[in-house]
């Protein structure tokens, strides 16, 4: 650890902190002019002073530190760098590109978020990450931006199986990290931000060929970098909302969507009316349901019940009524998936939802998405749901977008 500090507050006190906390295992060499103890660990002036091997170096130190520091790793022997100060588009990527070349080390920077991966109990990033589990791998250009996407995924009960900052992207690429998160167990999507593109030829490839084993949605502001990467936009989401990837994202939580045949049930025809019109332009389809299938479930229907796909079960329906609806097209061979759309702010209604939607997650063969349209009570239930496995949404009008792109997905893989 190039650049320590003992102040809360600085990158170097930060990242330190952050990977003692989240446990790692191996030994920390913190090195630092300054200080002879950080955070009650031994510092070493030089890490030439160092007599253990060192596989990784993390490097927040001023920017015009940075060559020297790079030289001292070559010579050291160090294989793997991140470089957390500088600015992206800095001289210091020359250098960086040179000691990389010179000494064949492998090195993240300048100006990168850092690295988190929580299987092998590493955060070297400036965000106090200590809970990932099976979810959302973040490969990110900007630090300061990818921060703020950290933030929000955590806000909408989203977890990371990874973070990975390029920053300048002077040596590793986005490429270079495809291969290796595309194998990770624990990743359920891939979700890139870039506002730079290198070799188009071979970050297209590379995206093609990760995309046989994970979903990988892109979210750059660059006008430029959607034009060259139209090819692709059949296969994967090209979007500047990072909100609406997210929500993408989500759809891959819980059980693969084999099929495009969606039951809309609803305890208001206003809401199914909405979420009818998200679908359009999508592959996802409501089919007409068979006399025998309205039959199976006209028994749970309150009075007043729109019999037909999608279903308005009136405002009286209950948790007890959707479970029931849920239960009788369990096994039905006329539908895929099932959306169920709940309006309403009683507390009790909701937390009976969400514990029906979790006994009901490991009976059902098909995906059951709930869409919950409320306030904050609202918001924190689809958390919970989506911390625990269930893709759940908030904003219906990302609801057919987030869908299409799973269905299409699970059917062409």
């Amino acid at each position: 650890m190039v650049g320590v500090s003992k102040t809360p507050g600085k990158l170097g006190y930060e990242v330190m902190n952050n990977l003692l906390k989240c446990g790692f295992r191996g030994p920390i060499y913190p090195i630092s002019h300054r200080y002879s103890e950080v955070q009650d660990i031994r510092s070493y002036k030089s890490v030439l002073d160092v007599t253990d091997e060192i596989d990784l170096a993390v490097v927040s130190a001023p920017e015009s530190y940075v060559p020297k520091i790079l030289e001292e790793l070559g010579a050291k022997g160090v294989r793997s760098a991140i470089i957390l100060s500088g600015r992206r588009m800095s001289p210091l990527r020359e250098a960086i590109s040179e000691v990389s070349r010179k000494h064949g080390m492998r090195i993240l920077g300048p100006s990168s978020l850092g690295v988190y991966y929580p299987k092998n109990r590493i955060n070297v990033s400036p965000v106090p990450l200590n809970s990932g589990g099976r979810g959302i791998a973040l490969i990110s250009e900007s630090k300061t931006l990818g921060i703020s996407m950290i933030d929000f995924g955590i806000s909408e009960g989203l977890e990371f199986s990874a973070v990975v900052g390029t920053g300048g992207k002077a040596d590793i690429e986005e490429e270079d990290l495809l291969s290796y998160l595309s194998e990770d167990d624990d990743t359920k999507s891939i979700m890139i931000h870039m506002e730079t593109l290198g070799d188009q030829k071979k970050f297209m490839e590379s995206v093609r060929e990760a995309l046989k084993r994970k979903p990988i949605i892109i979210v750059t502001g660059s006008a430029e970098i959607r034009r060259k990467l139209e090819p692709l936009r059949k296969e994967i989401p090209i979007t500047n909302d990072f909100i609406a990837a997210f929500d993408i994202a989500a759809a891959f939580l819980g059980k693969e969507i084999r099929g495009k045949r969606a039951l809309v049930v609803s305890n208001s025809s206003g809401a199914g009316n909405l979420l009818v019109e998200s679908l359009e332009n999508t592959s996802l389809e409501i089919p007409n349901l068979s006399d025998a299938s309205i039959d199976d479930m006209r028994i749970f229907m309150p009075e007043g019940s729109f019999h037909r796909n999608p279903l308005d079960l009136t405002p009286e329906a209950s948790p007890e009524i959707f479970r029931g609806i849920l239960e009788s097209s369990m096994n039905s061979s006329e539908i895929d998936l099932i959306i169920l759309i709940y309006c309403g702010t009683n507390p009790i209604c909701l937390e009976k939802l969400q514990t029906m939607l979790l006994e009901m997650r490991d009976l059902m063969d098909k995906p059951v998405i709930p869409v919950f349209l409320g306030g904050d009570l609202s918001r924190e239930v689809a958390r919970r749901l989506r911390r625990d496995g269930i893709p759940s949404y908030v904003n219906i009008a990302n609801v057919g977008k987030a869908l299409d792109f799973a269905a299409r997905y699970f059917e062409s893989h």
